[in-house]
């Protein structure tokens, strides 16, 4: 299921995104998905793929003490 995807202007084939916000944006099957950072601000996002689509993103957060 996909959650907050970015509208496609599916006649261009395009999306218009914010570069001001910090994320990492998965395209899969012509949908725009953001991936939000870890909430603490460290950490490390993995995109796993399946047949050549990104299936799943796997999150790693840290405390930084």
């Amino acid at each position: 299921m996909v959650q907050n995807a970015i509208l496609v202007d599916l006649e261009k084939m395009t999306v218009e995104i914010d570069v001001s916000t910090n994320q990492i944006l998965v395209v899969k099957d012509g949908q725009v998905i953001p991936i939000a950072p870890p909430t603490s601000g460290f950490g490390s996002q993995a995109a796993i793929w399946v047949k050549g689509k990104v299936d799943r993103v796997e999150s790693l957060e840290q405390k930084k003490i």
